[in-house]
């Protein structure tokens, strides 16, 4: 079994992710969002919260926003891969959780971690009309929020509940 690889094969998830399960997490994180439709501004309020001691000065806070139901080309043309993804003439493939944006940059939001301690920040972002020639639907997002330590460990990770205004 691969070891210490930033990437793994699909195979090897269930087994990487059950040993993850089973450790304490040192934060708790949690987060919730509100999208304006009408303004198309995303607001994503994140806390966090220290249970354990982290290691590390320095944690980052990554905002994600993913869509679902993006049709278009997928490599792997098989009937055997996702079939209900796949529209009744088998040419295009709807998407799911593509990424969108990075609200917090590619590193993310800075933030120093210490036991017992509780952080919350706000982030702020107005959604295109379109990407790559494609209409951002606010009801198809999903807002994606992973502490990591050192730009490499994911600490832990939790999807904010979207209200749509």
């Amino acid at each position: 079994m691969p070891n210490n690889n930033l990437v793994n094969f699909y195979s090897y998830w269930s087994y990487y992710l059950n040993q993850e399960l089973s450790q304490q997490a040192v934060a708790n994180i949690a987060a919730k969002a509100t999208i304006n439709q009408s303004t198309r501004e995303v607001t994503v309020g994140v806390a966090v919260y220290y249970t354990g001691t982290p290691t590390g000065s320095t944690n980052y806070i990554n905002v994600a926003i993913t869509e679902d139901s993006i049709w278009g080309q997928q490599r792997e043309n098989s009937e055997s891969t996702n079939p209900a993804q796949w529209n009744s003439d088998h040419t295009q493939y709807c998407h799911l959780h593509m990424l969108r944006h990075l609200m917090t940059g590619t590193w993310g939001s800075a933030i120093t971690p210490a036991t017992g301690k509780q952080i919350k920040k706000e982030f702020k972002y107005t959604l295109p009309d379109q990407i790559a020639n494609e209409t951002v639907v606010p009801a198809h997002l999903h807002i994606i929020v992973f502490l990591c330590q050192d730009r490499n460990e994911v600490i832990n990770v939790c999807e904010a509940p979207i209200t749509l205004k």
